[in-house]
Parts: C-alpha cells; sequence; structure tokens
C-alpha cells in the first residue's frame, strides 16, 4: 500500500525551497514524481509483493475539518507545483496498472488504514509504504510500516516489536501519544507542557488516555494539573487523530495484483520526465526489456565473439577496409589507474558489432574462448593508433588510459558521445540514459549481467557469451547515436567548439593526468600532526565556553549549545534546530566569539580529513599523485579535478598554502614549478561583452580596477580611495559576474541593505553597459532558454520562467554568470592546446602539469624556465581578441606553496 500523499507532500516540500530543483530541459519540475518513483521502485526491489495499490486522499474536505476548523489549517492551499506533478504520479500509477483508491470525505490515511485491515482480515502480509508516523497506530498482526528516513536515507521495516522498541510504547498507543503531544503538521494542538518525554512516561505507565485520566490520582507534581487543564483537548485530539479502518470501499484484491505492465508505456514517460538512472534502476529491479521489445528501428543485430586467430584477423581486415569503426573498452571498474581489460568492441555499421575478450578469468574446464593478449595488440594496436582510421568513442580519455597501460595507443577519435551531448545541454551524458532518450532503445544493463546485492558476479567471472551481447551493444549504438549529435552540434553552431576546442584537449588532459604531480608525504605528514594540535586547542576553547564537552561536529548538539545554552540570537530553523551553517554563523561574529573558533575548528578538521589524512593513500608508485580532470560536469564549462580534485585546495590561508607546499617540482636535475594565472580574466571579459567605457578605459590604462572602480563609485580620486573602499568594490566587480544584489553585498560587508542597495544603484550609474547588457541577457535567455558564452557554449536555464520566485531568480543568476565564467573557462582551454602544441612542436622537456580554473602550472628544468615564462606570455593572451588586453601574471617556485 503506497501512501501516496503522505510520499508526496515529503518528496515535495524536501526540494520545494532549493535552488535547483529538479525539472526536465524544458522547465517541467518533477521533483516530486521523482520522489514517489523512486519510493515505488524501491517497493518492487525490497519487499517484492504480490499486490500493490495506491491511496489517495480525495479532493475536498474530511469529516476531521468538519470535527475541527484548526485542524491543518495552518497547511497552505497544496501549491500549483505539486497540483501539477500530482497528475503526473496518477499518470505513472496507470502506466504501472497500479490501482489507486480514494473516498470522498476521507484521507489516504483511512483508505490505507481499511485496505490494510481488510488484507490483514484474510491472513495476507500487508507494508504501508510511507514516511508519516500517523500511520504507525495501524501496525499489528499482518500490517508492518514500510518507513522512508529521509535525512538517514534509508528504510525502516516496523513490526509491532521493531517498533515498541523505536517508541517506547505498543503501536496502538499511537494515538494517545499524538492526543497528548499534538501534531504540528496537522495544526493539532496537544496539552500545553506535555512534551515527547511526559507523553511517553504517561503511556508507559498508565495506557492510553483513558486509562491515563482513570488515574489521574496518581500523577505527581505539574504534570497532573497540565492534564486536568487539558483534559478536553486530549479527549477531541483522540477522534482527530485516530485513522478509521472501516471506510465503503470498494477493495478488489484481484486488481491489486502485480502484473505485467507496458514497458514502453513507462519507458516513454519516463524519458519524457528525464528520470534516465530512474529507468536504469527500474532495469535493475526488473530485469532488462527483451531488446526485442524496444529497438524501435528493428535494425537486425549481428554481434560476433572474436575468439580464433582467423577471425582476429578477419576483424582487423574488416576495420581497415571500412575505414572508420565505433570503439569501446569493457573493463571491470572505472580508475584510470586500473590495468585491468577485459575486451575490446568494435563496430562498423548500425547492428554489426564485434567482441575480442582478453581479460575474463579462465573457465574451469581449461577451454579458452579468448585469445592472448599479445595476439589482440599485435593485430588490433596498429588500427587503433592508426590517426586516418577514424573512431566514435566514448569517455576517450579513459581509453587513452587504459589502453596506453597495456601496450597500446589510440589516435583519429574524432567523436566522443559523451562531450557531445554535453555540449547539447543532456542533462545526462550516460550512453544507456542517452540511447533510451533519443533512440528510444533500452540497453543490456551491467547489473543484468552481474546481479546486484548480495549477489553480485564480478564481471571478470562473467560468462563471456553474456558478455559479448552488451560489449557489442556498447560500440553499436556509438554509431547509431553519432549522426543525431553530429547534425544538432552544427545546427546549434557548436560543431567549432566541439572539433576544435573539446576534442583536442582530450589528448592535452590524458597527458597531463598520466604526468601527474610529485608529492612530499613527510611535509603532510608533519601539517597533519600540527593540525591535530591546533584542533585539540580549539576544541578546549570552545569547551572551556561552553563549559562542558559535546560534539561539534554534530549540527543538533552545536545548534542547542549556541541558541539554548548561550543564548545566542537565532538562525533560520531547520530540522536539526536552528542552522549552524557558515551563512548563519557568519552574522553572530561580532556579538560571540565562539564562532571564529568554530570556524577554525571546521577549517582545520576539513583540510585535515581532506588533505593531509586522505592525499597519501592517492600517490602512485612513480611518487606522484594523477588527478582525473573532467570535461563534462561544470555547466560553465569549467575543467573539474577528481581524485583527489586538486583544485579546491584554499590559497588564501596559511594553512592552505602550507598544505600546497607539500606539491614538489621534481623529476628533472634541477625542477621549478611556474605558473602563468589570467589576471582578472571574468572582470576583462565583463569589459569586454558589455563594452562599458569606464571599465574599458580602465583596463586600457592598466589601472588597479578595484580602485578605479572604488573611485569612481564614491566619487573621489584614486588616492583618496581606503582599503575598506577598495575591498567593497572588489566585492561587487567580483559578484556582479554571479549575479550578486543587495543582500548579498549587505551580508558580505555589514552594511545594511539601505546601504548597499544605495551602492550597486551608484555602481550601475557608473557603468551603464554592465546594466544594460544584464537586461539584455535576461531577456535574451527567457526568450531563446539558454545563456552562451562567445565561443557558442550553451547552458539551458528552463527555470528561469519558473513562478517560483527563489527558482527563477537562481536561474537569472546563472544567466549572467554564464556568458562571463564560461568565456573564461574557453578561453584558458584554447590557451591549454596553443601551449601543449608548441611543447611538443619545439620538443621541450617542460610539460604542464595542473590547471586551477584561470592557472596553469608547469613542470620544467631550469635551464627552460624563461622559455615556459617567455611562452606563457605570447600564447595565452591570444586565446581570444577583447576590447581589453588579457594579462598574465607569472610565478615560479620550488613547490606550489611558495612561488613568487
Amino acid at each position: 500500500m503506497l501512501d501516496s500523499h503522505g510520499i508526496l507532500y515529503r518528496a515535495f516540500f524536501a526540494f520545494a525551497n532549493s535552488d535547483h530543483p529538479l525539472m526536465t530541459s524544458k522547465g517541467e519540475l518533477t521533483f516530486a514524481v521523482h520522489g514517489y518513483a523512486e519510493t515505488l521502485i524501491r517497493v518492487l526491489d525490497l519487499l517484492k509483493p504480490t499486490h500493490i495499490c495506491a491511496a489517495w486522499d480525495a479532493h475536498g474536505k474530511t469529516f476531521r475539518h468538519e470535527a475541527s476548523e484548526a485542524y491543518k489549517a495552518t497547511r497552505r492551499e497544496t501549491p500549483s507545483e505539486l497540483l501539477k506533478q500530482m497528475v503526473r504520479v496518477r499518470e505513472m500509477l496507470d502506466a504501472f496498472n497500479i490501482p489507486i483508491f480514494e473516498v470522498p470525505g476521507y484521507e489516504a490515511d483511512d483508505v490505507a488504514g481499511t485496505i490494510a485491515r481488510k488484507a490483514a482480515d484474510q491472513g495476507i502480509e500487508t507494508y504501508i509504504a510511507t514516511l508519516d508516523t500517523d500511520l504507525v497506530q495501524l501496525i499489528g498482526p499482518n500490517v508492518s510500516l514500510f518507513m522512508f528516513r529521509p535525512y538517514q536515507r534509508d528504510t525502516v521495516d516496523y513490526n509491532e516489536q521493531r517498533a515498541a522498541e523505536r517508541y517506547g510504547f505498543s503501536p496502538k498507543y499511537m494515538i494517545d501519544y499524538k492526543a497528548l503531544k499534538g501534531d504540528t503538521s496537522d495544526n493539532v494542538e496537544g496539552i500545553k507542557g506535555i512534551g515527547e518525554k511526559t507523553a511517553t512516561e504517561l503511556i508507559r505507565q498508565f495506557g492510553g488516555v483513558p486509562q491515563i485520566y482513570e488515574n489521574i490520582e496518581l500523577v505527581r507534581g505539574a504534570v497532573k494539573q497540565k492534564l486536568l487543564d487539558g483534559q478536553e483537548t486530549a479527549f477531541r485530539n483522540l477522534d482527530l487523530v485516530t485513522i478509521h479502518t472501516d471506510v465503503d470501499i470498494d477493495f478488489d484484491l484481484d486488481a491489486c495484483r502485480v502484473q505485467d505492465f507496458d514497458r514502453e508505456r513507462v519507458a516513454t514517460l519516463f524519458r519524457e520526465l528525464e528520470f534516465r538512472m530512474l529507468a536504469q534502476r527500474l532495469d535493475e529491479v526488473l530485469g532488462s526489456a527483451k531488446p526485442d521489445a524496444t529497438v524501435e528501428d528493428a535494425t537486425e543485430t549481428v554481434y560476433t565473439t572474436v575468439s580464433t586467430p582467423h577471425a582476429l584477423t578477419e576483424l582487423a581486415a574488416t576495420l581497415r577496409a571500412t575505414g572508420s569503426f565505433g570503439f569501446a573498452g569493457i573493463s571491470t571498474t572505472g580508475d584510470t589507474s586500473h590495468p585491468m581489460v577485459l575486451g575490446l568492441a568494435f563496430s562498423t555499421t548500425p547492428g554489426k558489432a564485434w567482441y575480442v575478450p582478453v581479460g575474463h578469468a579462465p573457465r574451469i574446464d581449461g577451454n579458452s574462448e579468448q585469445l592472448k593478449f599479445g595476439a589482440v595488440r599485435d593485430a588490433l594496436g596498429p588500427l587503433l593508433a592508426d590517426p586516418a582510421l577514424k573512431k566514435t568513442a566514448y569517455n576517450t580519455k579513459y581509453l587513452l588510459h587504459q589502453l596506453e597501460r597495456n601496450g597500446m595507443e589510440l589516435a583519429g577519435y574524432e567523436f566522443d558521445v559523451a562531450i557531445a551531448a554535453f555540449l547539447l545541454g543532456e542533462t545526462s551524458s550516460q550512453l544507456q540514459a542517452l540511447v533510451n532518450e533519443r533512440l528510444g532503445i533500452q540497453m543490456t544493463t551491467l547489473q543484468s549481467i552481474t546481479g546486484t546485492g548480495r549477489n553480485v558476479t564480478p564481471l571478470s567471472q562473467a560468462d563471456i557469451a553474456d558478455v559479448a551481447p552488451y560489449a557489442c551493444q556498447q560500440a553499436d549504438m556509438l554509431l547509431r547515436i553519432r549522426p543525431q549529435l553530429e547534425e544538432q552540434l552544427n545546427e546549434r553552431g557548436q560543431w567549432a567548439l566541439f572539433a576544435d576546442m573539446e576534442m583536442p584537449l582530450i589528448r592535452v588532459l590524458y597527458r597531463m593526468e598520466k604526468l601527474g604531480i610529485a608529492v612530499d608525504v613527510a611535509v603532510l605528514r608533519e601539517l597533519s600532526r600540527a593540525m591535530s594540535v591546533d584542533i585539540d586547542r580549539a576544541e578546549r576553547e570552545i569547551y572551556s565556553v561552553v563549559g562542558h564537552e559535546f560534539n561539534i561536529g554534530s549540527p543538533k548538539q552545536l545548534s542547542d549549545i549556541l541558541f539554548g545554552a548561550l543564548g545566542l540570537p537565532k538562525t533560520r530553523k531547520t530540522t536539526q534546530g536552528y542552522s549552524t551553517d557558515q551563512r548563519a554563523l557568519e552574522g553572530l561574529r561580532p556579538v560571540a566569539p565562539i564562532i571564529d573558533l568554530i570556524f577554525q575548528y571546521r577549517e582545520l578538521t576539513k583540510l585535515k580529513s581532506t588533505y593531509t589524512d586522505a592525499l597519501p593513500g592517492t600517490i602512485a608508485e612513480d611518487g606522484r599523485i594523477h588527478t582525473d580532470f573532467q570535461q563534462t560536469v561544470a555547466s560553465t564549462g569549467r575543467l573539474s579535478s577528481t581524485n583527489p580534485n586538486l583544485q579546491n585546495i584554499p590559497v588564501r590561508t596559511d594553512t592552505g598554502r602550507d598544505i600546497r607546499r607539500a606539491f614538489v617540482a621534481a623529476h628533472f636535475e634541477d625542477p621549478w614549478f611556474v605558473a602563468a594565472d589570467y589576471s582578472q580574466i571574468e572582470l576583462r571579459v565583463l569589459a569586454h561583452i558589455t563594452e562599458d567605457d569606464g571599465l574599458i578605459q580602465a583596463f586600457l590604462a592598466d589601472q588597479d580596477i578595484h580602485r578605479a572602480t572604488a573611485a569612481s563609485v564614491y566619487g573621489v580620486e584614486p588616492g583618496e580611495v581606503t582599503r575598506q573602499m577598495r575591498d567593497t568594490a572588489k566585492m561587487v566587480n567580483f559578484g556582479i559576474a554571479y549575479g550578486m544584489g543587495e543582500f548579498g553585498l549587505a551580508s558580505r560587508t555589514g552594511m545594511t541593505r539601505e546601504e548597499a542597495e544605495a551602492f550597486i544603484t551608484t555602481y550601475y550609474r557608473r557603468f551603464p553597459g554592465i546594466a544594460m547588457w544584464q537586461q539584455t541577457t535576461l531577456a535574451s535567455t527567457r526568450e531563446k532558454g539558454y545563456a552562451e558564452t562567445l565561443f557558442g557554449r550553451r547552458r539551458y536555464l528552463p527555470a528561469i520562467r519558473s513562478t517560483n520566485f527563489q527558482v527563477r531568480s537562481a536561474a537569472e543568476r546563472e544567466a549572467i554568470n554564464m556568458p562571463i565564467q564560461g568565456t573564461a573557462a574557453d578561453i584558458i582551454k584554447v590557451a591549454m592546446i596553443r601551449v601543449d602544441d608548441e611543447l611538443r612542436e619545439r620538443q621541450l622537456r617542460s610539460r604542464m602539469i595542473l590547471q586551477v580554473h584561470d592557472e596553469l602550472i608547469f613542470e620544467c628544468p631550469a635551464e627552460e624556465v624563461e622559455v615556459i615564462r617567455e611562452l606563457s606570455v605570447r600564447l595565452m593572451p591570444g586565446s581570444l581578441q577583447l576590447k581589453v588586453p588579457l594579462k598574465v601574471d607569472l610565478k615560479q617556485g620550488r613547490n606550489w606553496g611558495e612561488m613568487e
């Protein structure tokens, strides 16, 4: 039994105030539908019911509203965004052939309670899937709750025993418990002064509400008077919170039988809602649909396993003659450092593919179904390394690493499906999701081969006969989907962005990842020891202020201390008390010295766990860290760094700089780091695209841009600008690129909202080109649905048309930010390609090893330091001709933290 409204309301309000709620690329909000679908799939997976149905609130008031005007009076009218998603949920339930039960005048709880009783009376084991503790009262013989705990992100199966252990009393007393303490979610007011603890103690001592009042003389102290004063409330509440189990329902058990449903109808709905991962999850739970039932174009498939020398020779000849092919590497892990390759898959035309197994576990009978890797390398290696043979691939950079570790090269890769999809604005560039959504084909899932849960079989031990179709399909679908992606890139004028920037960048990033950066573990260990001492000191100082020890890392305990014991001004309310996040506590710094100590503690513990303790475990055998640079993550086009993230090490704090000292120049006899950093690149881009004369003239005159801005806004000479004036101007200059308004400026500077508003108004008056450009950009984004960079990179922002102010405002900030930050990201990508080309053309020994947003870091022998400095200053500013000059600042040093 699905407690539909309980599930829907919790899913909706959990994300309703998010700046980025889940929505489709067309702007349809789907986060509540997604929560419901996720619940349904989990029920099907974990409970595997033979019968299933959904309880629903009927439209209009219920008998409880008639009994109490206050009942749910504080609840707002159902938001229009939720009503639209309710329609989608009913559509989804219909697609799954799951019947919906609703009765006018009653709530879904009553419907669920009645059906549960009817089923339980027939001896049927019954579960109610819910997030609502009201339904605990329904637990009994044959009736359990499948309770979702959103904050723990798990489920709990509550039968009578487990519920009693959890709440401290038998489930049937949940009625009395809520009658005594009330229920804020339903606006049921309890007895004043009776909370959770007291209500539980009374029930454990006496039983239900009638028994408590029968024994009222045995109750001691103030609690007795509170009970007497609230007697009428308690008995009225009993009626309000009791779930009816005798509603007149025409219940047909056979109609609830879990039966086959139209898989394609569900798949079509999930595609429309863009539930890519849920579609995959559904296949994992129910098993992949038969290919014949899902391949809409009915292309005949001929998939061949290559296991003899003759077949291998024939395949090599076919690939050579064709001149281009789809290529997929099958491995046991997504880790680029893992050497294991299971096999290689090739496709020359849609529907025709070959799988060459090389790394599967030997069969028990000793017979081999695969060739020696050396033979495969000799036959296919030259084809893969031939730039004249054009390849279509997915996640090409990963393939480069895997092949290199197995003695092969890859060249001639001209089309990467993942990168193309990312540029086209696909919210998921996973191949399975793309093929499902764009081609209507449900691919075989990995889980259908390996299994799930406790019965997982390593892919390397799976039968080759099972892996081969999966592998062939990977290569086949690359060729099938490419024409569609290629056509759209050309239609949208993004082919040059794809072919001249993103594809050449793959090789540059591959080389940087392969080279890595050397690390001095001794420095990290010493830092970790020093941080432990500083953390202990910060802890002791916090405890001395509070008067006792507690878990500083617990938001709830910290909230209780700050806003309870210490009585600090309260921040915004959360489920765990009052907010203790950075933004909330920042405003309390002037009134509470303990806040600075908490920030120190948090920074130290985070840096210690994230870097000084974790980094040594990421160092490879060569003594270097090989991070992964991701091209398809940041929507602005920025590169991101993972495994580990080397772009997030703080640069403006002493501790952050100390951590950077552990990254050292090595490899050469006399090694150096050289760093080339674009100076204020985003502001220079802003000056160019807004064509604001004031900004342009300041850059052309090579002025301190923040000092010049402050002088203009405050109406003083540059020499009269104070440090505080410059800092405020700097904050606004950079904040403008992120759509910062008066609230943001006020919170960052301590200004009042009126002062911040006046400053920003004056700022826009002094730089009118900025204000005019912002208005034009927002209007264009609303019309087109996307913002774009000077290179044509797009960020699709359907939320900019949302009726929800918070959601719309977040999209507007992103629309302003994208052309600025995205163009800056594109500029440095062009620079990386040009620099890498010259490094190789001149056969320099220096290597580009890191990119940190606007900065490139090189590892050089001493004799090439000046060469790299000259090369950087010459090539990097030429990435794009702006109305203001691009300027590059240079530093050098023996380690990353001490560069001058």
